[in-house]
């Protein structure tokens, strides 16, 4: 008969040995014990792995290892994000990266692991993705349509100041005032949000009449471009391509 050696009740790093479940490693036949880890978890282990040091917890020393080596990322800046704080989670797998409360530069704020945010996977709360397709989207029209951007042709009558139009295509009788206007708007444009908080603190009012105040214009620009040409909007919670905003616009006016 072939003698196995009894690991019962010794330890092995984090690991003590309980007792042997009868079952075997395919291959070579090595026992299969049934191990307590200080953690409390259980984990079957096979001896070889044991004894050689191999498996030393049931997966909680790699987790521990690498938030010993979490580097305090508070108060930096990756992109567009500033880290506020650690939120206590951790992201699954061995490295168990902290997850990060980000502030994003667009007043909304964000959750992003330690690794992401090094390698440069996350650089916005997803508003930059959004500037993107804006930008996208203007060369789009000024390429293909000879369109202006930020078009200068309605002023609030409330400050003086001009509220410029994302993209103007020029058609009509008077093609300076006869196309079609194209506004590209984000979250900010249909829910009160962190924005508007920001904004209140600088301008010392309450969110609310912030985002009255972005309404107020929303709706001065639109009536002006209704009224002299062609009114288009893109929503980019919606819309999320060039592509679709492209489709968009061509099925609301033949440009």
């Amino acid at each position: 008969m072939i003698k196995f050696k009894d690991l019962t009740e010794k330890k092995f790093g984090r690991l003590t040995a309980k007792y042997n479940t009868g079952k075997r490693q395919k291959g070579n036949g090595e026992v299969i014990w049934h191990c307590i880890c200080d953690c409390g978890s259980e984990k079957n282990v096979r001896s070889g792995h044991l004894l050689s040091g191999a498996t030393c917890s049931c997966g909680c020393y790699n987790i521990d290892k690498g938030r010993e080596k979490v580097i305090d990322l508070v108060g930096k800046n990756f992109g567009k994000l500033i880290v506020k704080y650690d939120t206590g989670r951790r992201s699954h797998g061995i490295n168990g990266n902290v997850i990060w409360r980000c502030a994003c530069d667009c007043g909304r704020e964000t959750d992003v692991s330690s690794g992401n945010l090094k390698n440069g996977e996350v650089k916005s709360c997803g508003c930059l993705s959004e500037s993107y397709i804006a930008h996208e989207i203007k060369k789009y029209f000024v390429k293909n349509y000879n369109a202006k951007i930020e078009y200068n042709i309605l002023k609030n009558p409330n400050t003086g100041y001009w509220l410029p139009y994302d993209i103007y295509v020029p058609k009509g009788k008077n093609p300076n005032i006869n196309g079609t206007y194209i506004e590209i708007n984000g979250e900010q444009h249909y829910v009160l949000s962190r924005f508007h908080k920001l904004q209140a603190k600088k301008e010392k009012i309450t969110p609310s009449e912030v985002f009255n105040i972005q309404k107020d214009r929303d709706k001065l620009k639109q009536q002006f471009a209704i009224e002299n040409g062609n009114y288009i909007e893109i929503d980019l919670n919606k819309i999320k391509s060039l592509e679709q905003a492209v489709e968009y616009i061509k099925a609301k006016e033949t440009i």
